[in-house]
């Protein structure tokens, strides 16, 4: 580089840069082969940069042009990719056994547009020489559109000759001939949950001292809960609970505080079974991670609820029961204001608790009627974002009833919102007492 009197780490990047503006691709491909000619194929991939070494950059564009197809992916409608300070050229996904290349370089180039480099290994015509369970990564569901190629000169290199001629393929590709082929790409418009597990790739990539851009802040608050809902990205979603508490609360300001995990989070998450009791402080972080991974599992679904509740009541304030709160706070509100004067004046008393457990036919029609009830109350629910989502709702249920039960003209109209709630909710109660009396 010094007899370039490239000095620096801009220089260099400038001098790259401008290599390959003024290189056609034909040229790039032919300094490629030439090194192939030179190093070998096995020294060619392995290749790393030497002094003196002329036309390196060459090696990384034929990498691209050759192990690489180019996608375009379009989110789905009503939903956005959203752009972090390492998402354009984010590496994922490997090979079993193999740590280069990936399988994938992400390119978040717009809120509805990403480029996808995948691996030639992904082609349609490869896989099927490929072993069940030899890819590790989380897009393989992207079914990416390959481009179509259209070779004027009837040249055409199948995956079979592409393997026996690495080097004719490659000699073919930097001749002249081999520019006028044509690559026809269509764009792959993905589902709702396939830009959900792109955007996901993105946040658990993300630092916590990184940027974070997005168009939408409430298509941004469905794709961060949505990505904390996957007991995969648990460990991880802490980093992203500043902004769902901010994205929440309707207040967005143009800067976000840093992304920075809770004191309190453990480093590991115990696979074993333990008493909560013992450790109020990280258990609403550990439990509510035990359930969604199956390695804790109750009778009904309001009994994980309920012990859940009385965690999060003894603990210190988190994101978790911040949301909770604000949601049942909602509810409850608007129900207070629903309740009939003469019976909503009463307030501060209180019936027995609510029992610790009721049987799982039971609670799953107590969730059905009061999911539904508390969402049409204003409350903003979260079942439809994975088992995580569930497990707020059900929580939120049980605080709702909880505070309900304090308040007799609550209760009353809580009772009266659909004929099956008097039996469901006296359910939740001893026999003969003081609730079941007023329904």
């Amino acid at each position: 580089m010094k007899a370039k009197d490239i000095r620096s780490p801009v220089e260099t990047w400038l001098h790259f840069l401008r290599y390959y503006l003024d290189a056609s691709h034909s040229d790039l491909m032919r300094d490629a082969a030439e090194l192939i000619e030179k190093y070998g194929e096995e020294g060619f991939h392995e290749m790393d940069i030497l002094p003196g070494l002329e036309h390196y950059p060459a090696a990384i564009y034929h990498t691209y042009a050759d192990d690489y197809f180019l996608s375009i992916l379009e989110a789905a409608e009503g939903e956005e990719f959203i752009l972090t300070h390492n998402s354009v050229g984010l590496w994922e996904g490997l090979a079993s056994g193999y740590q280069y290349p990936p399988l994938h370089r992400i390119f978040v180039v717009s809120p509805r547009v990403a480029i996808v480099m995948c691996s030639v290994v992904l082609l349609p015509d490869v896989k099927e020489y490929t072993k069940p369970g030899s890819f590790n990564s989380r897009l393989l569901n992207l079914d990416p559109t390959p481009p179509i190629p259209i070779y004027p000169n009837g040249e055409h290199l199948d995956y079979e000759n592409f393997v026996r001629s690495f080097s004719r393929y490659s000699r073919y590709k930097s001749l002249q001939e081999g520019g006028v082929d044509l690559f026809v790409l269509k764009i792959t418009k993905l589902t709702r949950p396939q830009t959900l597990e792109v955007n996901s790739v993105v946040l658990l990539n993300v630092k916590d001292t990184g940027s974070l851009t997005f168009q939408s802040s409430e298509k941004m608050l469905r794709t961060a809960r949505a990505f904390r809902s996957s007991p995969s990205n648990i460990p991880k979603s802490d980093l992203i609970v500043a902004l769902i508490a901010h994205l929440a609360s309707g207040s967005v300001e143009t800067e976000v505080p840093a992304l920075r995990p809770p004191l309190q989070s453990p480093a590991a998450v115990p696979d074993e079974d333990f008493d909560p009791s013992t450790l109020v402080d990280v258990v609403l972080y550990v439990l509510p991670m035990q359930i969604c991974t199956g390695h804790k599992r109750f009778s009904s679904s309001y009994d994980r609820a309920h012990l859940l509740l009385r965690i999060m009541e003894k603990s210190k304030p988190t994101s978790f029961a911040d949301e909770i709160n604000r949601e049942v706070e909602k509810a409850f509100t608007a129900c207070k204001g629903d309740s009939e004067d003469g019976i909503s004046s009463v307030e501060g008393v209180s019936f027995d608790p609510l029992l610790s457990s009721i049987p799982n036919e039971s609670s799953s029609r107590l969730f059905r009627i009061m999911v539904p009830y508390m969402s049409r109350l204003g409350a903003v629910m979260f079942g439809g974002e994975g088992i995580f989502g569930e497990l707020q709702d059900e929580v939120a249920v049980v605080s709702f009833l909880q505070r309900a039960s304090c308040s007799p003209g609550v209760w009353h109209t809580l009772s009266c919102s659909s004929p099956d709630a008097p039996e469901i909710l006296s359910r939740l109660f001893n026999m003969g007492t003081r609730a079941e009396r007023i329904m």
